[in-house]
């Protein structure tokens, strides 16, 4: 059904509706919001688009700069993949002419069969208007012949991608937006622009993508649309996500994270209804409007979804076969899976923790053989000088504490599974331990970055700062070990894996163990009890304030480019305001650089308040007061809006947003749970501990020392170095301890050898 020209007023009298025909969309019309509204008749003369069976045409994306990555979906899905996928940055025009993301493809298998994202304008600055007057084709031209150069000259691009959302700078924006139509049409020329600039080129055969996103309210793609004879394939981006409702509460959220099998199938179904025929462009409107311009289609993105608001379907095998049934029944030439965690979504297929049912079904869709065929990356007989006998504990049977951990599963893994641990105050432990007296050996996943760890022996830091090199950005080749052959660990001992604040290092990854091996150790491994784990720290000094926090030990620290970057640490919940009520936005700073408090519009992706403010050797509160017009949610944000050109570095703490009048906190930030309420972008804003070791005059140095207790009872017991250590004979050795005391005193007393032949001071 299609309505228009309404009609509301006194018989025969004017109408008191305003856009009742339509024509400026849905403004002024309220409720649900209803459809988007189509111009009619809106079919053309076109011939029909060939015609494709793209079903086993399929692509993935594996993270920027990966071919092994896409290597290794091919193995894990028993084909090789179609297309590769991957993004230009978005910083710079020297980013958009392909920076340094076209170098890591050069060569390899995947060059010929390249997707990637290309873009109109920087996020330095730029317009789709000076776009559209083709501003900018010089650096359209440098893309294509830096494409050409690298072997890519038959590439697939989809410029602009997602131009009908509100979370990119090329946006087109709604019909809320006064300049919206003007938009769509410079976004329509800017795609000529491009599509004609790089078509110029000699020895190109570029394939040009028009993509939108599905379900994006209130936004007239047609006007956008540059015509079939620039667009060799119309794309879609999609994810099992929906806001519909079903009898006035939403189809996916909390009650459908906590339902039965049964009743998150019926709400499935639901959500896939709600998803291919939304009339805000779901996956039918593109389908059909594709079909009306005679253009094939490509899904660029598409995958699962499981969201932190829980509107996402999760492990959801019921949409992995509709969408199959959709790519087979309509003209689909390829589809790309987005075969990542990413920071708005989890679609990892690996994840056989996350996504066991989908897992399987995806292979039984789309894998030959029917399952996946890969082998552990690092076997225990690949590990180098290490012998049997040794016990094999895998990391998913250990006991995972602290504040962020979890399982999670990779089909490299030994046992499909490896434990995963965030910063510090978290550990894994394993307890019942067999007898080793030839060390430890431990078999992690390194992927992109070192991490470093400490280890626990029945409550005791036997080795601190471990570190576990990086090892490549492909899964199957990110798994390495480190041996550690000079501890031994007692029959039933309780081992402890553990980040410390002193572990830490400057980046964004974690630790994840996919085993470990007790070396010289004999017999099955039986776990013992987990009661009296904690999740706390063992054997670590009470930490000290310092300077850089301005209560605790943490604080957010950011790096301030002087570039006049937008990035900025957001608060991952998006707090809902009220409108007309005013909110106080502060925090306490410190430093040198110019930053801002920013709150931003979710809807519109306008940010509705900048305070820049600028740091100072001193600790200073800053604060903004700011009164939203519309009840939703928005996006909590330190920004970075430095423009000097200098570099520079503020510390933050103590974030607070909270009514103006009440004082009813929405955000009480102190960050010493480590931040992990918050999004930083990389290399720019991170959470750091400014712990230092608190000190003791009972310790020489540092802030540990052994205690020794002299009573009747204690006469005798010795305490020994492990292992022993060998002397030469006739050599000469000095054996000192620094000794303080206090209403006791304690002999050094001879050096021996024990029964085990080792050194032994006597008390």
């Amino acid at each position: 059904m299609y309505l228009d020209d309404v009609f509301f007023g006194t018989t025969g009298g004017a109408n008191l509706l305003l856009n009742s025909g339509y024509e400026e969309q849905l403004k002024y019309w309220g409720g649900d919001k209803g459809t988007v509204f189509t111009r009619y008749p809106n079919q053309s003369d076109n011939p029909p688009a060939e015609q494709y069976e793209g079903i086993n045409n399929l692509g993935v994306y594996a993270w920027d700069r990966n071919p092994e990555g896409v290597a290794d979906f091919g193995q894990w899905v028993g084909r090789t993949p179609y297309l590769a996928e991957d993004f230009l940055e978005q910083n710079t025009w020297s980013d958009l002419e392909g920076g340094n993301r076209l170098a890591a493809w050069e060569g390899t298998p995947f060059a010929e069969s390249m997707l990637w994202a290309a873009y109109p304008f920087p996020k330095s600055g730029g317009s789709l208007a000076e776009a559209a007057d083709g501003t900018y084709n010089d650096h359209y031209r440098t893309l294509g012949e830096n494409l050409i150069a690298s072997g890519m000259a038959n590439a697939t691009i989809r410029f602009g991608h997602e131009f009908n959302g509100g979370w990119y700078v090329w946006s087109i924006g709604n019909a809320n937006n006064s300049d919206h139509l003007q938009k769509a049409a410079d976004f329509a020329e800017s795609f000529r622009q491009f599509v004609t600039t790089l078509r110029s080129i000699e020895g190109q055969n570029f394939k040009f993508v028009w993509n939108p996103a599905t379900s994006i309210w209130g936004v007239d793609l047609e006007a956008a649309f540059p015509g079939r004879d620039y667009v060799d394939f119309i794309g879609i981006d999609h994810y099992d996500q929906t806001w519909s409702q079903s009898a006035g509460t939403p189809i996916y959220g909390a009650d459908y994270q906590n339902a039965s099998a049964a009743e998150k199938l019926r709400r499935q179904e639901l959500a896939w209804n709600a998803q291919v025929n939304d009339g805000n462009w779901g996956l039918n409107m593109i389908a059909n409007f594709a079909a009306d311009q005679g253009v094939p289609l490509g899904l660029c993105e598409w995958g699962l979804a499981a969201r932190e608001d829980g509107m996402g379907g999760g492990d959801n095998p019921y949409f992995l076969q509709k969408m199959h049934e959709w790519i087979e029944n309509n003209n689909v030439a390829w589809h790309v899976y987005f075969n990542v965690s990413a920071s708005d979504g989890d679609h990892d297929l690996y994840d056989t923790v996350a996504f066991p049912q989908s897992s399987a079904k995806f292979n039984e869709l789309w894998n030959p053989a029917g399952a996946p065929n890969t082998t552990p990356a690092i076997e225990p007989a690949d590990i180098a000088g290490i012998s049997a006998p040794y016990v094999k504990i895998e990391g998913e049977d250990g006991v995972l504490t602290g504040s962020v951990h979890k399982l999670h599963g990779d089909p490299w893994a030994s046992g499909g599974a490896f434990a995963v641990m965030y910063k510090s105050v978290n550990a894994l432990t394993f307890t019942n331990a067999n007898r080793a007296d030839n060390g430890i050996a431990i078999v992690y996943q390194g992927w992109q970055s070192d991490q470093k760890a400490s280890l626990y022996v029945n409550g005791t830091l036997v080795k601190a700062n471990i570190l576990f090199p990086q090892h490549g950005r492909s899964w199957s080749n990110s798994y390495g070990y480190v041996v550690i052959n000079d501890v031994q660990i007692p029959q039933g001992a309780t081992v402890k894996l553990q980040i410390n604040p002193s572990d830490e290092l400057s980046n964004y990854d974690n630790f994840k163990v996919d085993y470990i091996l007790l070396l010289g150790a004999t017999g099955p491994y039986v776990p013992g009890s987990s009661a009296g784990i904690a999740d706390e720290l063992d054997e670590v000094s009470t930490p000290a304030r310092t300077s850089y926090t301005h209560s605790g030990v943490w604080a957010l620290t950011a790096d301030v480019k002087g570039t006049g970057n937008t990035n900025g640490s957001s608060y991952s919940a998006q707090p809902t305001l009220t409108a007309g009520k005013s909110y106080t936005f502060g925090a306490w700073i410190k430093g040198s650089g110019r930053m801002a408090l920013v709150i931003q519009n979710t809807t519109t992706w306008a940010e509705v308040l900048v305070k820049p403010f600028s740091a100072t050797g001193e600790w200073q509160y800053v604060s903004a007061a700011y009164t939203p017009t519309a009840t939703g949610k928005y996006n909590i944000k330190l920004g970075d809006r430095d423009s000097s050109g200098n570099t520079g570095r503020i510390y933050i703490d103590d974030v607070k947003l909270a009514g103006t009048e009440d004082g009813i906190s929405v955000i009480d930030e102190n960050f010493e749970d480590g931040g992990i309420k918050w999004w930083h972008p990389q290399d720019h804003f991170t959470m750091i501990n400014y712990s230092a070791p608190a000190g003791s005059s009972n310790a020489h140095s540092g802030s540990r020392a052994m205690k020794l207790t002299a009573s009747a009872e204690t006469l005798g017991q010795e305490t020994s170095l492990s292992p022993g250590i060998s002397l030469n004979a006739g050599g000469t050795y000095t054996f000192m301890v620094v000794s303080g005391y206090a209403g006791c005193h304690h002999d050094l007393g001879a050096l021996g050898r024990n029964q085990a032949g080792r050194l032994f001071l006597e008390r």
